[in-house]
């Protein structure tokens, strides 16, 4: 899975596009501001851009892990432990 970030930006596809291109594919944005010209920027009302930054973090976010997933992985691993040490004891 690659790696996933935020990134609060204006919404400009380009600069989304160009961002991911950098940072990885997995990277969420979340426009919180428009451009009104080359050098100056209106920001979305502050309850407007939270709310855009909640959903983005959100989908950001790497899904949970279950006890069954966590119980799975763990075991998985002591068995490559135990197969490991095994293979260690009775290759000389």
């Amino acid at each position: 899975m690659a790696a996933k970030g935020l990134l609060a930006a204006q919404p400009r596809r380009e600069q989304h596009d160009q961002a991911r291109a950098v940072l990885g594919a997995g990277l969420t944005t979340a426009a919180v501001k428009e451009a009104i010209g080359r050098t100056a920027a209106r920001m979305y009302p502050a309850e407007a851009a939270r709310a855009r930054l909640k959903e983005a973090a959100k989908a950001a976010e790497p899904p949970a892990k279950t006890a069954w997933g966590h119980a799975r992985d763990g075991a998985a691993a002591f068995g490559h432990s135990v197969t490991g040490f095994f293979a260690n004891l009775f290759s000389n």
